[in-house]
């Protein structure tokens, strides 16, 4: 796994990507490499195949001692997210998890607090949420 990171580290940085995981799964009795990438505002599909590209051009079959197949992929549409991302975020539909779940759009970021805009029965209203009480954030999708 050094070796791949050595390979694929200075590549995503020259990118703006950042690595959150590389690991060798078994699934359905197949062995899987799987790398997990993303950068700031999330990665496209095609993004993702380049690192695939990149990759498997440059690593060897030696790097396992059976068969096994390259999966690139990001952390999601509906991915957690941390407080030094807020800034990417605003304006972004999220779910914050204080006491009970927040849906709405991020529309300002403060020193102690997030302004989130949600919608209660029809009506659009701001609801300013402490960050000392979030106990998880991530995107979601609006349906």
């Amino acid at each position: 796994m050094e070796k791949i990171k050595k390979i694929l580290l200075p590549y995503l940085e020259e990118k703006g990507y950042k690595l959150y995981e590389m690991k060798f799964v078994s699934e359905f009795g197949e062995k899987i490499l799987r790398i997990i990438v993303d950068k700031v505002g999330g990665i496209t599909v095609d993004e993702l195949a380049e690192v695939n590209e990149y990759i498997s051009e440059r690593i060897d079959d030696d790097i396992s001692e059976v068969p096994y197949m390259l999966e690139v992929s990001s952390r999601g549409a509906e991915r957690e997210f941390d407080f030094d991302e807020l800034d990417s975020m605003i304006d972004k539909y999220v779910m914050i998890k204080t006491d009970k779940e927040n849906f709405g759009f991020i529309r300002e970021v403060k020193d102690d607090e997030i302004i989130l805009e949600v919608n209660i029965k029809g009506a659009i209203r701001k609801r300013a949420i402490k960050k000392n009480e979030i106990n998880k954030m991530r995107l979601s999708v609006k349906f």
